[in-house]
């Protein structure tokens, strides 16, 4: 008896551990499946940090406004610096919050004001008014962005440029694409190639890349033959130009694929 019940008591721990050394294992390899999945998802998305900039649209792109819903009745929309945007008829303009007229509405399109600019358009070309209602920069741009750090893009006949906020012509309008300046320089792009020019509109940086950043803290990537490399503000190369894709730098270290491989560059342009 003593011998049957040693027998069943070593058959009910064998069981019992096979039991849960099969969950400990099917366990395991969910894990190990959501892990890979989860990796899957981070190689997918890694590159996308990278790349998604050049899949953004251009900064002078017109807003679409909606229709006001009534053509007797002004509708208004957002206010900015004190005045109030209304529209009618498909027509813009300004009031103050008072009520008063500061704009007619007369304008086929009309923006918030931005460093006390707003943009109006008439006819298909478009200028600035200021906060007094007054037009400051004449109506003759095929299009124009926002002012940012007292510059706009304005564009004619397919070519973009920048005027400052008296309407000065800042950088002559003969680029094929442009981007916002950032630390004292901006991306431009002429000849299917961009490069960078400072805020006279001297080329700083030759025109040699398929695609560019902007920079931030000093530095920028920079794309040529599908890789990805990274540049400072004289246009020495940091990160040699081999990379399936880069991202910017964050805490001194900026992310980066090489074959397959995820990897850290510091600023010094050293790898690990």
């Amino acid at each position: 008896m003593k011998k049957l019940a040693l027998l069943l008591a070593i058959t009910l721990c064998y069981t019992l551990t096979k039991a849960q050394t099969e969950k400990t294992i099917a366990q395991d390899n969910k894990l190990l499946k959501s892990n890979m999945s989860l990796n899957k998802l981070s190689d997918a998305a890694s590159p996308l940090l990278a790349k998604n900039i050049e899949k953004a649209p251009s900064v002078i792109a017109e807003p679409t406004f909606v229709s006001p819903p009534s053509y007797n009745t002004e509708t208004v929309l957002p206010s900015s610096e004190g005045l109030i945007l209304i529209g009618m008829n498909n027509k813009f303009g300004y009031k103050d919050k008072k009520g008063n007229t500061i704009v007619p509405l007369k304008y086929d399109f009309a923006d918030n004001f931005t460093q006390g600019r707003a943009k109006v358009s008439l006819n298909n070309k478009s200028g600035f008014v200021d906060i007094n209602g007054n037009v400051v920069v004449p109506l003759v741009y095929d299009a124009a962005s926002a002012f940012k750090d007292g510059l706009a893009i304005v564009s004619v006949n397919d070519k973009k440029g920048f005027i400052d906020l008296a309407g000065k012509l800042i950088v002559p309008i003969i680029y094929d694409d442009v981007m916002y300046f950032s630390e004292g320089k901006a991306s431009v792009k002429i000849g299917g190639k961009w490069g960078f020019i400072d805020m006279t509109g001297k080329t700083v940086i030759p025109f040699k890349y398929d695609w560019p950043s902007v920079f931030t803290n000093g530095f920028t990537r920079v794309k040529l033959n599908d890789k990805w490399g990274l540049i400072d503000k004289n246009g020495n190369v940091i990160a040699p130009i081999i990379y399936d894709w880069v991202n910017d730098f964050t805490d001194g270290k900026a992310m980066a694929s090489l074959n397959g491989r995820v990897l850290y560059i510091n600023q010094n342009g050293e790898t690990y």
